[in-house]
């Protein structure tokens, strides 16, 4: 939101082309390095925990999920058969459900984002619709925990609690709070995420699960929106900002690194295998941020940005800049 002070003046190709930039290179490494690891490793523990569950095939119907991004929903309807594919496999569907969302935020972008008072009530209108999604789906399936927590409208609902935040921290009435009070925002909000996190069993069967997502969103939410009215005041030191470049690397690769270091080391002292998971991703997710992510982001947002498409609907529907945006797209509009 940053790149543009006007929100609706937004462009589409940019912004599908950041999200490319940033999320394929590192999914398509990851999904092609799992895939050669589960088929040359033998069956065990670690292999049916983190690449492929037992009962669970790496067919067809899982492979064509992750690209068109309904993952979500194969998980879901999998649960049937077996709880998951792998952890390697399953970590996706949180992905799915950003992208499905992100597929249409930039139209919603366009049509109401001059009005802080019109984008918040979309984003109120999406929170309260998870809500109600995880309503209906504890109404109807009270032990199906991926049902009500996998749904797309339970996961767009958190993203909309970040949105919401952020653009109210963008408004003039944010300018009065002072640099001390925003750090104190920061450090309640954390606590009470962590506070909802650990008190509320949003996998038990109870009315908890409809409204534990909502209070740990908001906790995050205002959490980040204070760090970052706080960055924009005085800029926060790096070991607060860069966990927040490498979450991406250590999300996808967190499993890999369990099943190597399972195999290792085996899972016999669980108080020194976490923290040693945890070690071994952040190094990880700094090499591959530095080494991979980093330089192969900048080159794939030149390459989208500079490519046009020939004048039509499809132009007009991606709104396609004439020349590789900077700051402010120039847009057919413009």
């Amino acid at each position: 939101h940053s790149r543009n002070n006007d929100l609706s003046a937004i462009s589409r190709q940019d912004f599908y082309g950041r999200r490319i930039a940033r999320l394929l290179p590192l999914a398509l490494l990851v999904c092609f390095a799992a895939i050669l690891v589960a088929f040359f490793s033998t069956a065990g523990t670690a292999r049916d925990f983190t690449l492929q569950s037992p009962n669970s095939a790496l067919n067809f119907n899982l492979f064509l999920s992750l690209p068109l991004f309904f993952f979500n929903w194969a998980r879901i309807l999998h649960e049937h058969i077996a709880p998951g594919w792998g952890l390697q496999w399953d970590i996706f569907w949180s992905l799915a459900i950003e992208e499905q969302f992100y597929l249409l935020y930039p139209f919603a972008l366009r049509a109401f984002g001059k009005s802080f008072k019109k984008m918040a009530l979309v984003m109120a209108s999406v929170i309260v619709f998870g809500i109600a999604y995880r309503f209906w789906a504890y109404a109807t399936a009270p032990q199906d925990f991926w049902l009500s927590m996998g749904g797309s409208p339970s996961g767009f609902e958190s993203i909309a609690w970040g949105i919401l935040a952020y653009i109210a921290s963008t408004q003039p009435f944010m300018n009065r709070m002072k640099r001390l009070q925003v750090h104190s925002v920061i450090g309640l909000s954390i606590l009470f995420a962590l506070i909802v996190f650990w008190g509320t069993n949003i996998s038990s069967v109870s009315p908890a699960r409809i409204f534990g997502p909502t209070l740990l969103a908001i906790a995050i939410a205002v959490g980040l929106a204070a760090s970052t009215k706080s960055n924009r005041v005085q800029k926060l030191p790096k070991f607060i900002t860069t966990p927040g470049a490498l979450c991406y690397s250590i999300y996808l690769t967190h499993p890999l690194i369990i099943f190597v270091l399972f195999k290792i080391f085996g899972y016999q002292k669980p108080q020194l295998f976490i923290p040693l998971v945890f070690g071994s991703a952040v190094l990880l997710g700094l090499v591959l941020f530095y080494s991979f992510e980093k330089p192969l982001n900048s080159m794939l947002r030149r390459k989208i940005g500079s490519f046009e498409l020939p004048k039509g609907p499809l132009r007009r529907l991606i709104n396609v800049p004439i020349k590789w945006p900077g700051r402010h797209a120039l847009t057919d509009k413009d």
